[in-house]
């Protein structure tokens, strides 16, 4: 709520609402290049990671609230990729009415004087999600941000080994390196994994070559409007305006998803 105030009083083009204590901001997207869609990071697809999300609508009483399909999905046993609010944002034309969308819920919902307890937000913007036919969120289905806690999915497998094992140790190294500089924000992530939320000084060309193109065209908008990777502590609104150069080049592809691909 104190976010939709903040934006209702200024002129902006793109916004993010990140936490405010632990999440990074590594490279913000320019606005030209951003798709009509709904930015918001990724959190998981562990069965524990449901439970969580079950559990917080039914403590906070939106369970019962909530529509047919989202709660339906919530009861099942099905995967469910769930959505993490610590980074959300967009184009001003998309942001905005969804971002007043979860106030108008959110107002409703505690109107009725239901339990006070946290995860209410979390709810709100997976409804939403839901909803949603199209969205631009984070690993390991898009740039928006690294893997939370720095966990690699379960279906992240080593590509070079060869048994079906977990993607891990120099797996995950090989990763990092490979994807460097393609993430906006970080969440919850080891300290030692903010060096590669930015393009290496040098080698990248030759340890990614297919990556080059997006390298310079990332090296050139960071160049021009000196962007540089910062912990995001002290304020919880990052407003972005419309600079000339895209992030992404029109001739490289982002390579999404970040699975690798299985051998054999």
């Amino acid at each position: 709520m104190l976010i939709n105030s903040i934006l209702a009083a200024r002129e902006w083009d793109c916004a993010f609402a990140l936490d405010l204590t632990d999440v990074a901001a590594l490279t913000l997207p320019p606005c030209d290049s951003l798709p009509p869609q709904l930015v918001i990071a990724s959190d998981g697809s562990s069965k524990h990671i449901k439970q969580w999300l079950f559990k917080s609508a039914r403590r906070t009483g939106m369970l019962n609230t909530t529509f047919d399909a989202f709660r339906q999905m919530l009861l099942s046993r099905d995967p469910y990729m769930a959505r993490n609010c610590g980074v959300v944002g967009g184009r001003r034309e998309v942001f905005f009415p969804l971002l007043r969308k979860a106030v108008r819920r959110l107002r409703a919902h505690w109107a009725t004087g239901p339990p006070r307890f946290a995860g209410g937000d979390m709810v709100v913007w997976n409804e939403i999600a839901f909803n949603e036919s199209a969205l631009i969120t984070g690993y390991p289905r898009g740039p928006v941000n690294l893997p939370i806690f720095g966990s690699m999915w379960l279906d992240h497998k080593d590509e070079l080994s060869e048994f079906d094992v977990h993607c891990e140790g120099a797996c995950r190294h090989r990763w990092l390196n490979r994807t460097r500089g393609l993430y906006w924000f970080a969440h919850k992530v080891p300290p030692t994994w903010f060096q590669y939320g930015t393009w290496p000084k040098r080698n990248c060309s030759a340890a990614c070559p297919e990556l080059l193109p997006l390298h310079r065209s990332c090296r050139a908008y960071r160049h021009k409007f000196h962007t540089k990777p910062f912990r995001q502590r002290a304020h919880s609104v990052a407003v972005t305006a419309r600079p000339r150069i895209p992030l992404f080049a029109a001739e490289a592809a982002p390579p999404w998803p970040m699975v690798a691909p299985r051998r054999g």
